[in-house]
């Protein structure tokens, strides 16, 4: 419902209104209540022409199941005891051996980076020792090898990081399409600011067609677009 059809049945609500306070207050002055009346009624009339010249449209099977399915979506919401950001709903409510299998990936690329960042320390300080004979010092057999070994080290290491950093990045990759499917099945809503700068919940349809981004919670796609999204998952009864 648009804004002008909402003040419109705003206007019509008062107008009842005030003709009942007039029947419940026979001794109210008229003078009071007849303007009152006449005015919500031209306002009425005023803002609701448009919606009324579309009432068939607005009262088609589509239009009412549409308002009937958000309703629903809307009290259903009502359940949802705290709302997160996509990034942390993504972990507290994901499959939970999928949820497991990312804290162990990062686990073991934080791990690598520790190693990798020890083994440039002792890549610095053999190059550092090597260097303290001076320029002109021959190059023993026994020092070539602990820097060659050193900058193997290294490199093999590097290679260990981009390897785990994919399998971050997989998993993560995993748990979002996990998070989209719940809402796409009802599991879990969310709800977001869209263009017109309304709070609306999310149909689960749209999010077929939506792309969801968890660092800068909004999601866009095919026209539609919300920012500031948050998601719940409702109470079961």
């Amino acid at each position: 419902m648009d804004t002008q059809a909402r003040i419109a049945g705003i206007s019509l609500a008062l107008a009842f209104f005030l003709g009942f306070i007039q029947l419940a207050w026979p001794g109210m002055p008229h003078y009071l209540s007849f303007p009152g009346v006449a005015l919500s009624l031209l306002a009425a009339a005023w803002f609701g022409a448009p919606w009324l010249r579309n009432l068939r449209d607005h009262l088609s099977p589509a239009a009412i199941g549409s308002l009937i399915d958000a309703s629903m979506l809307r009290i259903k919401s009502w359940s949802v005891p705290e709302w997160q950001i996509a990034y942390g709903a993504r972990t507290d409510w994901g499959d939970s051996y999928s949820v497991n299998s990312l804290k162990e990936a990062k686990a073991e690329l934080e791990k690598l980076v520790k190693e990798y960042d020890g083994l440039r320390q002792e890549l610095a300080d053999a190059l550092k020792n090597h260097g303290r004979r001076g320029p002109s010092s021959p190059v023993t057999e026994l020092e070539a090898p602990e820097i060659l070994a050193a900058r193997d080290a290294v490199r093999t290491k590097q290679d260990e990081i981009t390897q785990a950093q994919i399998r971050v990045n997989l998993r993560e990759d995993s748990l979002q399409r996990e998070l989209v499917s719940n809402l796409s099945s009802g599991e879990l809503i969310a709800k977001g600011i869209d263009q017109a700068q309304r709070e609306c919940i999310i149909p689960a349809y749209q999010w077929r067609i939506l792309k969801l981004d968890i660092l800068n919670d909004s999601a866009s796609g095919h026209g539609l677009s919300y920012v500031g999204v948050v998601i719940g998952k409702p109470r079961r009864k």
